[in-house]
């Protein structure tokens, strides 16, 4: 994924897969930093009020931050780690159950080990695929006439001829 900005209404947002813009974000499903903005907005306005009233009412005295987040990244060395795991405690099962050496050989040799670790870390990555962590990547902060400028420029059909609703 690119690191450069989105450039949304002459501002600069961070580059990322999921956008929240809420004061504690729970799940993060906005794809872009104006459905982030849009849905923020929609969660303060009372019945009937214009985005504009919305705007104004709510944040006239405080800033809004919009962040922009990434999907943790699960590292090859945390992979084979749990592979690693893993194998250690098939080993140490099958040979209490089913390896009776009388000396201290392993039942499983060291590239049967190996063998095993390899195998586990595609098997490992396949049920591990879909990754929930997320970390922030950058956030703005955006004044009322910054968000109603992002919201002008992105859902226009709120606005009437280029004024607010009312």
């Amino acid at each position: 994924m690119s690191d450069e900005k989105i450039v949304i209404a002459g501002i600069e947002f961070p580059r990322g897969d999921y956008y929240d813009a809420s004061d504690d974000p729970e799940r993060l499903t906005h794809e872009s930093p104006e459905e982030a903005l849009e849905m923020a907005l929609d969660d303060h306005a009372a019945l009937g009020e214009s985005v504009a009233d919305t705007i104004r009412r709510v944040y006239s005295d405080r800033d809004m931050t919009v962040t922009a987040y990434r999907p943790a990244v699960v590292t090859e060395t945390w992979w084979r780690d749990a592979a690693d795991d893993l194998a250690q405690r098939f080993r140490e099962g099958f040979e209490e159950s089913y390896c009776y050496a009388s000396d201290d050989t392993d039942c499983l040799s060291k590239e049967a080990f190996a063998a095993l670790v390899a195998a586990l870390v595609p098997v490992l990555k396949a049920a591990g695929a879909q990754v929930y962590d997320c970390a922030q990547v950058g956030s703005v902060m955006l004044t009322a006439a910054q968000i109603e400028a992002v919201m002008r420029e992105c859902f226009p059909c709120e606005f009437k001829d280029g004024t607010d609703e009312d």
